[in-house]
């Protein structure tokens, strides 16, 4: 399911990065507004298909509203929702280019943009695991960690440790690389 997160990522950035040296190539200090807005127009509505395309893949008998509601919820790691942050930095990129049309700026959004799409396909990954685990009975996730060096103590220390499916604590940061398996053990070793 994460390799699926990944493609789509993958596919996203591209797009992502298309539209930004799009933009660089045809703004000028007349069309700020209107490029920008036109970029993060389709970058939206690209963003959008491409969550959406998961969520189908993962959980066939989710419905695109949901997951569009989904992408306005905010995130419990980050603390916004991807469309709102999204519209925020087209905010923030339209007062930076005013200033300057400085292909820095630029770069500085699609690296945020990319980061953005990456940390949301993970967190929908998520979502939507722990979703499809409830539909189908389970009870009780274990929280996993990638189990190599570059684990934080914080994901660390949870590693192994069993949750009831419905008290799961949100991840500990951004970026994280841990994930949820289902539990069907009956042991009581379970934090509450």
């Amino acid at each position: 399911m994460y390799e699926k997160a990944d493609v789509i990522t993958q596919r996203l950035v591209r797009v992502l990065y298309h539209e930004f040296l799009c933009l660089l190539i045809n703004i000028d200090e007349l069309n700020i507004v209107s490029s920008t807005n036109q970029v993060y127009k389709t970058l939206t509505s690209s963003m959008i298909d491409g969550f959406i395309e998961l969520g189908i893949f993962m959980k066939p008998d989710i419905t695109e509203d949901e997951i569009v509601e989904w992408l306005n919820k905010p995130s419990e790691v980050t603390f916004y929702s991807f469309l709102g942050e999204l519209e925020r930095q087209k905010e923030r990129l339209q007062e930076a280019l005013e200033i300057s049309r400085s292909k820095l700026i630029l770069d500085k959004y699609m690296k945020q943009g990319a980061w953005l799409v990456g940390e949301f396909m993970v967190e929908l990954t998520d979502y939507l695991n722990i979703s499809t685990l409830k539909q189908n009975g389970v009870k009780y996730v274990i929280w996993r960690t990638e189990d190599d060096e570059k684990v934080c103590d914080v994901c660390q220390s949870l590693d192994g440790t069993i949750f009831p499916i419905d008290e799961i604590i949100p991840k500990a940061h951004p970026n994280c690389r841990c994930y949820y398996e289902a539990y069907t053990k009956t042991e009581k070793s379970i934090i509450a």
